[in-house]
């Protein structure tokens, strides 16, 4: 694992502990009923879980485990990795410190220090997104013969590059509709900004966490393997039923992305897209279903591929 990976993940592992201590914080204190003051603390355990480890962490490793950008630069231009990890950081230690302290006490100083952490992260993500989007392609390595491509590990599958891709995309949209909360928050802009925290949410839960990792998935997990095929050659399972939960998944996406600020700037409650929600609910099963039925059979014990027998 090479140094900017290893930043990234430690980084990570660090602020998991972190997140639990404020958690740890929060709810004895909600138990005892000590310090009102406290209840302030709760968006710093949030964002201390999904932007300091959750989305550090799966930075860091797709930095790590995604396909070479070329054999002289492997991994990219690595000064994207670095500025977005600087980005973050300071970003989110900004936020940590003033958030807490604008609830407590409100200041155009503190509300300023939230929008410019707000900035901060939304250009972290959309460089981590620069520096990982040229590296989601079919082939590992330019060289047929190279030693990933002889065991079967060089193409990453047309599904899994679209729908990693679309992740990565739905991972800026999320951050900036986030940063426009934050900073919204800190000098209240528009009090109809606001309502765009629920896209905020769905995009980044199901657009970004829960695509990318189906993304991966499809491309990682063990093939079916048939006698007389080489392990790792063997086959994904019905790619139409990936294809169908990268379509399914990234309307349902769309629709939720969209109805807060069409909601919005309908003045309130509009009877006319009600439907929106429903609708992306029923995408979303429809994906989740595809996905598992695609997966499933995949998830399987190691098979010798010259004697077909089974290790657990």
């Amino acid at each position: 694992m090479y140094p900017q990976a290893r930043f990234y993940i430690r980084t990570a592992l660090i602020y998991l502990v972190l997140a639990f201590v404020v958690a740890a914080l929060v709810l004895i204190n909600q138990s005892t009923a000590q310090n009102g003051r406290l209840s302030a603390l709760q968006p710093v355990f949030y964002h201390l879980l999904m932007v300091g480890w959750a989305t550090q962490l799966i930075g860091g490793v797709a930095l790590w485990m995604l396909p070479p950008y070329s054999r002289e630069k492997p991994r990219g231009d690595e000064r994207l990795g670095w500025g977005a990890y600087a980005a973050l950081n300071a970003g989110l230690i900004l936020r940590v410190i003033a958030e807490p302290l604008n609830a407590w006490q409100p200041g155009r100083a503190l509300g300023i220090a939230l929008v410019i952490s707000a900035v901060f992260q939304v250009i972290a993500v959309w460089l981590l997104v620069i520096a990982l989007w040229p590296r989601v392609r079919r082939r590992i390595t330019p060289e047929p013969q190279s030693r990933s491509s002889q065991r079967g590990g060089a193409l990453m599958p047309h599904v899994s590059v679209v729908m990693v891709r679309m992740a990565l995309l739905w991972w800026g949209v999320g951050f900036t509709l986030g940063g426009l909360t934050l900073a919204n928050k800190g000098l209240s802009f528009h009090a109809g900004i606001w309502t765009l925290r629920t896209s905020h949410i769905f995009v980044l839960l199901v657009g970004w966490l829960v695509q990318f990792s189906a993304g991966v998935a499809v491309w990682i997990m063990p093939r079916l393997v048939h006698p007389g095929v080489v392990t790792g050659s063997g086959d994904r399972g019905d790619l139409r039923l990936a294809w169908l939960c990268c379509v399914a998944l990234n309307a349902g996406v769309a629709l939720m992305a969209l109805h807060a600020p069409l909601v919005w700037l309908g003045g309130g409650d509009v009877p006319a897209l009600r439907w929106m929600p429903a609708l992306a609910g029923v995408l979303w099963l429809i994906a989740i279903a595809a996905f598992v039925a695609n997966v499933w059979p995949r998830v399987r014990p190691v098979i010798e591929p010259l004697t077909m027998t089974v290790k657990e």
